[in-house]
């Protein structure tokens, strides 16, 4: 009852704007560049996740007491820098250039500039600490749900990732309780200055942050784990160059043969090659016929990216004269000793304008803003792969590690260890895969299940329930294998069993916050005006 007095006694009043002068102008703008430079710092490279509990800082300051339209300019401004900034790599793409790249920064600046409009209109220093953690978070939700422009990329949450114990609460809240910790740390700090004083309750805000990354540490142990199994990952660096033909094809197989057979050691499990390596298993049986002596030979299952084909015959229509026709598929393909019959799954998540071209039905898009896509087909269900000991696999390829909710479902269907195999070679030596795997890193804790993680220039690496990177690769866009011991938990985390329930939890109670506040304000103006 105290707090719902509290809610109802405060005021969403509409604040003061000022009338800045120039200076005024050119301090605020400033603010938000300097909040969108650390946006781009927190994420690798240079991966200073300690600033992110002062990013927001700046611009929730240039926001105060301005204008909504101003302060979604200033928004607009710190999402345009962090854009380009964390996702440079997008010009490492083939015909990716500054057209191309401007709908993608538009569309992630618009997101910082709805937070920054909010932020403007709330002038309460304790809705400010209620309400702001719940818009981000809801803007975060909202770019991981948004259709095809879905891209939960680099997010406030990402860039804890060395935080092992404000992680642990990823297991209980997903990423987005880890984010609105972060939120609510940076709007403290930002009120102090605006008031120009610690009240108690900011610190005891500041001891609860602290406290909670205390008590997050108490929560890294070891589970009643049923067993452990010995995975070599194969990171072959196979070049861009080296993706066609049968020749090719028969090359990057006796690669991945050599580097296998030459580091393979007694008691693995299981061998990952990355995405994408071999072409056309179904139609090459002499090709299936070496990987399944490879398996036999050393008596380990092997799961492996492919790009497979499909061959189909359209409808003919009334005169019956369909065509034939190929559909291509990124696949993975399992295969087990002594067992001649591999299984297959098909991506599900498609990358948009990279894998597939958007309502392709419905749009033709312009070439000078979407170059044509590589036409691949989604796959029809979800696949897990079962070891010949028992274990159950959850296979990932590329960025369907991004995805919480998919990933989740796995966990749930049954999936007691995750394998994402990955290609991201096409974005050169830049931070883009280290950003990636942050992802899988995240998977991981929210599940409570070890992620290994096969790329094909690296870095390759093992992540275990807790999110701690217990085995990398030293170096990528170089050829590696990494052996490492990997735990295999059937314990289902809290998050796996209920999702985003804090997600719904404290976007409802914001939302009552604001109601109450509103009718608080509106039954002030009543009374005021029954005075008069």
């Amino acid at each position: 009852m105290k707090l719902a007095n509290r809610i109802a006694s405060e005021k969403i009043r509409s604040p003061n704007i000022t009338a800045f002068n120039s200076n005024q102008i050119i301090v605020r703008i400033l603010g938000a560049i300097a909040s969108g430079i650390l946006l781009i710092l927190i994420h690798p490279t240079p991966d200073q996740g300690w600033l992110a509990w002062v990013c927001l800082v700046p611009i929730l300051l240039a926001c105060h007491r301005s204008s909504i339209g101003f302060s979604s300019l200033l928004g607009l401004i710190t999402g345009l820098i962090y854009a380009y900034g964390v996702f440079f790599w997008f010009f490492h793409l083939p015909k990716a250039g500054a057209v191309q790249s401007i709908p993608l920064a538009i569309i992630i600046a618009l997101y910082v500039a709805v937070f920054a409009a909010f932020a403007s209109r709330i002038n309460n220093n304790f809705l400010r600490l209620l309400v702001l953690p719940c818009i981000w978070i809801t803007v975060e939700w909202l770019r991981a749900h948004a259709g095809f422009l879905s891209l939960p990329w680099a997010t406030l949450a990402h860039s804890q990732h060395q935080n092992i114990g404000l992680l642990q609460y990823g297991a209980f809240t997903g990423t987005y309780g880890i984010s609105f910790i972060i939120v609510a740390g940076n709007v403290l700090l930002a009120n102090m200055i605006i008031m120009r004083k610690v009240s108690i309750e900011q610190w005891l805000g500041i001891s609860t942050i602290l406290l909670l990354h205390l008590y997050g540490h108490s929560l890294i142990g070891e589970p009643e784990l049923t067993k452990t199994q010995k995975i070599m990952l194969v990171q072959p660096h196979i070049s861009v160059h080296e993706v066609r033909g049968e020749q090719t094809n028969q090359l990057r197989w006796q690669k991945l043969d050599r580097l296998t057979r030459k580091a393979i050691e007694t008691g693995i499990d299981l061998v990952v090659w990355p995405e994408t390596v071999l072409r056309g298993l179904k139609s090459n049986p002499l090709l299936m016929r070496n990987i399944q002596t490879l398996c036999n030979d050393y008596q380990i299952s092997l799961l492996s990216g492919v790009t497979e084909f499909e061959k189909f015959t359209t409808d003919g229509g009334s005169k019956g004269e369909g065509e034939v026709k190929t559909r291509s598929f990124n696949s993975i393909v399992f295969v087990v000793p002594d067992k001649p019959s591999p299984v297959f799954y098909n991506k599900l998540i498609l990358v948009p304008f990279g894998e597939y071209t958007p309502l392709s039905d419905y749009l033709s898009w312009p070439q000078w803003l979407a170059p044509v896509a590589s036409e691949l087909t989604r796959g029809d269900a979800y696949v897990h792969f079962a070891m010949p000991e028992g274990t159950i696999i959850g296979p990932l390829i590329c960025w369907e590690n991004l995805f919480p909710d998919f990933v989740r479902q796995s966990v749930m269907d049954g999936a007691q260890v995750l394998v994402q195999v990955v290609n991201n070679n096409w974005f050169g030596q830049s931070a883009q895969p280290f950003q990636h795997n942050i992802a899988s890193v995240m998977r991981a804790v929210e599940n409570r299940r070890s992620v290994v993680v096969a790329s094909n220039s690296g870095p390759s690496q093992v992540v275990d329930p807790w999110g701690r990177v217990t085995a990398v690769t030293p170096e990528y866009f170089s050829k590696a294998t990494l052996i490492s011991e990997v735990q295999i938990n059937d314990i289902p985390s809290f998050y796996s069993r209920h999702g985003d329930l804090f997600l719904w939890f404290v976007m409802g109670f914001s939302a009552l916050a604001l109601l109450l506040s509103l009718l608080s304000r509106q039954t002030s103006h009543t009374q005021k005006n029954g005075r008069n």
